[in-house]
């Protein structure tokens, strides 16, 4: 592989993602629930996605630490939006799931979201918009190897 298209991407992943995360991702989702962060929704996410996951692999996946996780998981439990499972195999291990109330509340963050993300867009012409959806879709697909 050429290590100049390699450092390329990189520095076009630096320069977009932030973009991506300051200007259609920012959102504040007190108007759905004063105790949901942006971070509280990542971790609700991914266990919609996923299901039922061992609270370190949520952890490692959104590269949060462990104490941080923990005092996380903890608030979204006094919330009732995620719950711990026991692992049937090691009961040493634990894994999270998301509560019938939690898919309430994410639903609704994903509507907040999108009207947003709407907003935002809105000043993109027709042209703009099938060409932006064309590469996002051309990303997700590339990702989905990458993993």
């Amino acid at each position: 592989m050429d290590r100049e298209i390699l450092d390329s991407v990189a520095e076009d992943l630096f320069r977009v993602l932030p973009v991506i995360h300051r200007r259609l991702l920012k959102v504040d989702l007190e108007t759905v629930n004063k105790d949901i962060s942006r971070h509280h929704y990542a971790i609700m996410r991914m266990l919609d996605e996923l299901g039922t996951v061992h609270v370190s692999a949520v952890g490692r996946s959104l590269m949060v630490s462990k104490p941080q996780m923990t005092h996380s998981v903890d608030r979204l439990i006094r919330l009732g939006m995620v719950e711990r499972r026991p692992d049937t195999v090691d009961r040493r291990m634990v894994h999270l799931s998301l509560t019938s109330k939690g898919r309430a509340v994410l639903e609704e963050c994903h509507g907040v979201i999108r009207a947003s993300i709407r907003t935002q867009l809105s000043a993109l012409n027709d042209e703009e918009l099938e060409a932006l959806s064309a590469a996002l879709r051309k990303v997700a697909e590339i990702g989905s190897r990458l993993a």
